[in-house]
C-alpha cells in the first residue's frame, strides 16, 4: 500500500478484495472461455467490480495514517521468511504492518495487527493462504458500509458475489500469467473487469521468477517523493522488479 496523494491517507476501515476471477480455462478448471460471454454481466459490470473476497482494514477510523510518499506492507505470513531458506533471498516480513492470519494453525505474529475477513467466503485457508498470491485482479475499495452493497448469485461454484461501486475504487490492477513462462495451459477473457477500471491486462504474473510487480515511477517531487504511474492500465503502468516490502523499488538502487 503506497500513498500516492499529497495529502495523508488513513487505511482504518478500507477494503482489500478481489475481482471476479472465474473465467479462465485449462486442465484445472472446467469452466470453458465460452462462459466469457455468459459472464459478461458482471466480468464487464460498468457501475462496479464483483467480488467474493475481501480483507478489511483494522482500526477505528485515524489508527493507521498513510503519509505522502509512505509505504505499508500486508504480509500473508509476518514471519522471517529468511529464515525457511537463507539462500532464495526471501524477504524479513516479520514487522509487516498488516498481517492475514488463516483460519486454522496459522502462524499469528502477535505484534502485527490483523486484517478481518468480511468476504462472502474465506479469503483464505487454514494455512493463510489465499487471493493476495493467487488472483490476477485486485483492488483497494474506500471506506463503505458492507451491507448497502448489492449481492448477486452467480453461476459458479461459490455463487455468492458483492459488487463495489466504481465511485470507491481506489485502486484497481490485473495481473494475468505471463504466457512466456506458464508451464501449464490456460487462455483467458480478454477483460476480467470494465475498462473504466482497467484497460488492459499487464502479462507478467509469474511465481517462479524470485521478484516482484511494482507500479512505474512517474517522476519524483523535489523533496524526493516519488509520483506512481496509474493510467488505469495495468499493461503500461506496471513492472517487474526486485522485492523491496515497504519501499518503493527504484530502477537501479540495490534490493534489500
Amino acid at each position: 500500500m503506497y500513498n500516492n496523494a499529497d495529502t495523508t491517507l488513513y487505511l482504518d476501515g478500507k477494503i482489500l478484495a478481489s475481482a471476479f476471477w472465474y473465467v479462465w480455462e485449462s486442465s484445472l478448471n472446467q469452466l470453458p472461455v465460452a462462459n466469457c460471454k455468459e459472464y459478461s454481466r458482471w466480468r464487464l459490470d460498468p457501475e462496479g467490480i464483483w467480488s467474493e473476497w475481501h480483507l478489511r482494514f483494522p482500526g477505528s477510523g485515524r489508527e493507521y495514517a498513510l503519509v505522502p510518499g509512505q509505504a505499508r506492507v500486508v504480509a500473508t505470513q509476518a514471519i522471517d521468511h529468511r529464515e525457511v531458506a537463507p539462500a532464495l533471498g526471501f524477504p524479513d516480513l516479520s514487522r509487516a504492518d498488516f498481517e492475514v492470519v488463516g483460519t486454522g494453525q496459522d502462524v499469528d505474529n502477535p505484534e502485527v495487527p490483523n486484517m478481518e475477513h468480511v468476504g462472502l467466503r474465506p479469503s483464505v485457508d487454514a494455512l493463510g493462504r489465499g487471493f493476495l498470491s493467487l488472483d490476477p485482479a485486485l483492488m483497494i475499495v474506500d471506506n463503505v458500509d458492507l451491507e448497502s452493497l448489492p449481492i448477486e448469485e452467480l453461476p459458479v461454484r461459490y455463487h455468492h458475489h458483492r459488487r463495489f461501486p466504481g465511485e470507491l475504487l481506489l485502486d484497481v490492477v490485473v495481473v494475468y500469467q505471463d504466457p512466456e513462462t506458464i508451464d501449464w495451459d490456460q487462455r483467458g477473457c480478454d477483460r476480467l473487469v470494465n475498462e473504466t477500471f482497467d484497460h488492459q491486462a499487464a502479462l507478467m504474473l509469474d511465481s517462479q521468477a524470485g521478484n516482484s510487480i511494482h507500479r512505474k515511477i512517474l517522476g519524483t517531487t523535489p523533496a524526493g517523493r516519488h509520483i506512481l504511474q496509474r493510467t488505469r492500465t495495468s499493461a503500461v503502468d506496471l513492472e517487474r522488479g526486485p522485492r523491496t516490502p515497504g519501499r518503493i523499488s527504484v530502477p537501479g538502487a540495490p534490493p534489500g
